[in-house]
Parts: structure tokens; sequence; C-alpha cells
């Protein structure tokens, strides 16, 4: 005998309707009668039922129960009428109607004829399944169509989802989260909430996956753009950003503005940070807040302040009020009214400075200019630096304008030479090289020719010491070689504080010529001066003095006990004049032996000190000798012409 089955219908059955926030069931209760092949129905009793659930009426993948089938031992009554709860035995998941076409495949066996699988049965939805007025306790499960929940929505978006009040979505897969008269024109677009009371002040996502969180009167019209909130703000670029805040506006690809008011972000990458009426023009230009400032140069910043304007590439203004940039690389670091308009100038600060060629530098202070290239002001008033490479350190209305030239500071100071240096006060080193300093507040001290080296003296110059006894006063210390000057290639030297040495210097050696000692002594061509002059025992040039007179001090009034030289022929017959060679170079010579002339005219002789060896012969005074000599040779010369001419009467 075969079954024919008759299921009645399939139906989904709330087991606990009238409980609020039950939980939908994890089973379905399946009603059916078994009657034979002739429509009578089988005798009641208990037969065992499997259930399990495929994809297609033949065939196809089974879903549930993943492995074998759920088993239930059911009763039929005397019609052969039948309930089952599907999915008693075996838990019945959501997920196993994930998709609109499900078949339920039903075998009976009674025990007593063949085992028999009836004909899979579709499921179906319940006529009360096609509107849920409430939804409480939901968990899990899947909504495939677009959703609107409120009124008067206008949704025509493929899965798309609209909640709130008189909003619209027409984009695929966009979202309104709340909100009034918000509008969703673009595919993957996104408006979190917020709105209007009126529709003119609607909020408007038409760009390819943008997103506005909230606020009102918004437009986000390109891909990617994003308006977190606020009031009035435009994205117009491409991923572009407008955090919050009221009427900014990201108009060019990537450009972001975080808040503030009145802001705009017109370059590519540009992003204002905050403030208000600011603007970034250039590509990947910055500004960081502040009030009316602008960034109009490729990545150039103004990193806050008050109506600054960095407008040429990669110019750079950090804060302040009022200051400018207008070529590349240059900077100004804050201050007020500051210019950087040179290329790679600087003005770190202060007031009315102006930087205006290439790496020009200004430290800081009021109303200084530096205009040719390399020039530096570190600070001060008034200052100007018009040369190349030419510095002033600082004070007030001092002007270098010679190449390389220098002023440290001061007032009223002048450097116009090339490497020139000018300190103190009315300093003027108006020559190349020349070096003057000045600390007078009335007179100007200038220099009068090249590399000059000026110092006013009326205090004395100290040199190792803070007391100078006069216009140059240099003490030498212990570890110190003394004093050296140098001119013309001869050099002065005071190496150790006792003696003054004359040579040459050749850059590696010093050749000694005259040495004036601490006995006050001064040698010349030798290094042992004994006498208050004294030269070499050489023959040659080395130890000879020319001169066109030599003065000897000789006034009676210098002299005493005053008495005629007696026998002077007699003395200079006592003398003998010889020929002699120089022991120094061999050289011819004429002359008197000292020891000698020791014996007979000591004074005429200097001795060493073991009062054997002469040093020494004063040939000068034998003058007096032989003057003495001379009148009585020709005393006696008168008396014999006397006595020849008696004899020839």
């Amino acid at each position: 005998m075969s079954y024919r089955s008759r299921i009645i219908t399939v139906v989904l059955v709330l087991l606990c309707a009238q409980l609020a926030h039950a939980n939908v069931p994890s089973s379905i209760t399946v009603q059916g009668r078994l009657t034979d092949g002739t429509g009578t129905p089988l005798p009641a009793g208990s037969k065992d039922f499997s259930f399990r659930i495929f994809t297609s009426p033949g065939g196809g993948s089974q879903i549930w129960p993943s492995v074998g089938a759920e088993t239930q031992s059911i009763s039929t009554d005397a019609d052969g009428l039948w309930t089952a709860p599907v999915g008693a035995v075996v838990p019945l998941p959501d997920s196993v109607f994930n998709q609109t076409v499900r078949w339920l495949e039903i075998t009976v066996d009674d025990g007593i004829n063949p085992v028999t699988t009836l004909p899979r049965v579709l499921f179906r939805t319940g006529p009360y399944a096609h509107r849920v007025s409430t939804v409480d306790g939901a968990t899990g499960g899947e909504i495939s169509s677009k959703v609107s929940i409120g009124a008067l929505h206008t949704n025509t978006g493929e899965q798309a989802f609209v909640a709130g009040h008189l909003n619209a979505v027409t984009g695929d897969y966009s979202v309104v989260g709340g909100g009034r008269y918000n509008y969703v024109y673009a595919d993957y677009a996104t408006i979190a909430g917020g709105g209007a009371v009126s529709k003119s002040d609607s909020n408007h996502a038409s760009g390819y996956n943008s997103t506005i969180s909230g606020g009102q009167g918004h437009l986000a019209t390109n891909t990617g753009a994003v308006i977190g909130g606020g009031e009035h703000n435009t994205v117009e670029g491409r991923h572009g950003v407008v955090g919050g805040g009221f009427n900014n506006s990201a108009a060019d690809d990537y450009a972001t503005v975080p808040g503030g008011r009145e802001n705009q972000a017109t370059g590519r990458n540009s992003v204002v940070g905050g403030g208000a009426y600011s603007y970034a023009t250039g590509p990947g230009t910055t500004v960081s807040g502040g009030d009316s400032n602008s960034a109009g140069g490729t990545f150039s910043v103004v990193g806050g302040g008050d109506n600054n304007t960095a407008s040429s590439s990669w110019s750079t203004i950090s804060g302040g009020e009022r200051n400018s940039t207008d070529q590349w690389y240059s900077t100004v670091g804050g201050g007020t009214n500051n210019e950087a308009t040179g290329t790679s100038a600087t003005v770190a600060g202060g007031e009315s400075n102006v930087a205006s060629s290439s790496e020009t530098t200004v430290g800081g202070g009021q109303s200084n200019s530096a205009t040719v290239s390399g020039c530096t002001i570190a600070g001060g008033r008034n200052n100007e630096a018009g040369a190349l490479s030419a510095t002033v350190g600082g004070g007030d209305d001092n002007v270098a304008d010679g190449l390389y030239a220098t002023i440290p500071g001061g007032q009223n100071n002048l450097a116009d030479g090339a490497g020139a240096f000018a300190a103190g006060r009315n300093a003027h080193a108006l020559h190349n090289g020349s070096f003057v300093w000045n600390s007078d507040a009335f007179n100007v001290l200038a220099s009068t020719a090249a590399n000059q080296f000026l110092i006013p003296s009326d205090g004395g110059v100290g040199i190792g010491t803070n007391n100078p006894q006069g216009g140059l006063h240099v003490t030498s210390g212990p570890n110190n070689n003394g004093l050296y000057i140098t001119a013309g290639g001869r050099d002065v030297v005071w190496p150790n504080g006792q003696n003054f040495q004359f040579g040459q210097w050749d850059g590696t050696t010093f050749s000694e010529r005259a040495r004036f000692n601490g006995g006050g002594y001064l040698g010349i061509n030798t290094t042992n001066a004994t006498n208050v002059l004294t030269l070499p025992n050489f023959a040659n040039s080395g130890g000879r003095g020319l001169a066109n007179s030599w003065d000897t001090y000789s006034s009676r009034r210098w002299k005493h006990d005053i008495r005629p030289i007696t026998d002077a022929l007699e003395t200079v017959k006592q003398l003998q004049g010889v020929h002699y060679k120089h022991n120094s170079d061999n050289t011819d010579d004429i002359g008197l032996i000292a020891e000698d002339v020791g014996a007979v005219l000591p004074q005429l002789v200097q001795f060493e000190d073991n009062g054997v060896d002469a040093r020494s012969l004063d040939y000068a005074r034998l003058v007096a000798v032989l003057i003495e000599a001379v009148k009585e040779q020709n005393a006696r010369i008168d008396q014999l012409t006397q006595q020849v001419e008696q004899l020839t009467q």
C-alpha cells in the first residue's frame, strides 16, 4: 500500500505571540493528512517522521540539518491528520531562510508499510508576514531592500535607507539617518542627520560616497567629500573635508578645513586649520588658524596670527600680524609688518623689518633693512645691510654698505669699505679692510686709507693690563711670548718680557738682526750687547758702522779736575801700530792691540771681568794724546830750527 500525503499548509506560528517582546520561535509548525492510495486515512497512531530542507524541489543542496535529518515521533488521528513542530529537535536558525526559495522534504515510517518520502513542499510566506507593525527585541536577520522610516520621504535608490522627516534619497545604497530636508543624490552617499526647519537650509550630498554628519545648509558635491557638521559648509573637491564651523569651503581635491568661520581651502591638498576669513589657495598650502591669513604659493604655510600673506612657493609665516613673504623659501617668524621678499630671505620677528634679497636675514628689532644677497642684521633699530654678505649685529642707525663689511652694534657707525669693520659710536670705516672703533658720542673717527686700524687712545690701550699707563701699554704674562709687530716683512719681537728683538720673518724662521736687552743695551747683529750700543767683532759689514758724523759729549759743564796731557810724545812712542788678520773671516786690517794700549793708556781700554783680556779700545780718545804729542814734537822742531838758524849766521 502506498501513501498519498495531502499537505494542507505550512505556516510559521509564534508560539507565545501573546507575550510582549517575545523571541521569535526557532521551529515551524507543519500540518498535513496521511491517506493510502484510495484516499482512505491511515490508521491512527504514532509514526516516525523525518524532516530535511533543500534548495530545490529535486536534488539541490541540503541546508538543514547539516547532517542527517530531524526525526520525530508524530501521532495521526482517525482522519489521518498530524501536526509537527519542525525544528523542535534540531534548532532551526533564521540563516536557513536567507534566500527566498526553500523546500521541505518529509519521510514517513509507520513500521508496517515501506518507508515513504513525500514530494517536497515549497515554503511560502504567511499572510501576516507581509507587514510588521512593531518590532521588539529583534536580533539578527537581514533586510534586503530599501528602508524608509518616517513620513513624506522620497526613496528611489536601490537598498537605500531613509529616516527622519521630508528627506530624499535617489542614490543607490545611500543613507539619510534622520533629520529634516536632507537630500542624497549619489550612490553610497550619507547624511547622518541634521537638516533644517526650512528647505532653504537643507543639506545636499551629491558626490559619490560623500558624507554629511549633521548640521544644516551643507553641500558635499564631489566623490568622497565629508562635512562633519556646523552650518553652511561646502566641499567641492574629491575627498575634501570640512569638519565643522560656519560657511567654510574645501574647494579642491583633498582640501581640508577642520573648522572655524568663513575659511576657504581652494588648492589641492590645502588646509585651513581654523580661525576665520583665511585662505589656502595654492597646492599643498596650509593656514593653521588665526584671522584673515592667506597662503597662496605652492606648499606655503601661515601658522596663525592676523592678516599675514605667504604668496610664494615654500614660503612660511609662523604667526604675528600683517607680515608677508613673496619669494621662494622666504620666512617670517612672527612680529608685525615684516617683509621677506627675497628668495630664502628670513625675518625672524620684530616690527617693520625687510629682508629684500636672496639669503638675507633680519633677526628682529625694528625698521631694519637687509637689501643685498647674503647680508644679515641680527636686531636693533634703523640698521641697514646693503652689500654682499654685509653684517650688522644690532644697535641703532648703523649702515654696512661694503662687501663683507661688519658692524657688531653701537650707534651711527658706517662700514663702507670691502671687509671693513666699524664698532662703537660714530666709527666710519670708509676704506677696504679698515678697522675703526670709536667711543665718542659726538666726534667721528674715520679711516683715511685702506687696511687702517684705528682706535681712540685717550684712556690708553692696554694689552695684558687693565690699567694702561700710556697710549699703548703692553704687559706679557709668564707663559706669553710677548709682543710681535710686523711691518713690511720685518718683525719686532718681545718674546719673554725682557728683550726686544729686531729681525726678519720669512713665514717659518725668524732671523734676528738687533736686540735691545733688559739692561738697556742695544746690540746690532749680536745677541750679547755689553754696552749701550754694541756691534759684533766682524771685519765685514756685519760689524761696521757708517755715519756722516759722530758727536761725543765733551762740554766743560760736565767735566772737572781738568789737566793737560803731559809726556804725550813719550806715550805715543810706547804704542805700536800693527798689521793683522781677523779670526772671523781672515781679512787684513791695521790697528792697535788693546792689551798693549791698556798697559800705556788704561783709560782707553775696556777689559773683560777677568781683567786680563781686553774687550775694546776707544780709538777716538787717542786723538787727544796724538794732538799733544804733535804739539810736543812741533815745539822740539821749532827749537831745533832756531838752533840751525843761529849756526848758519
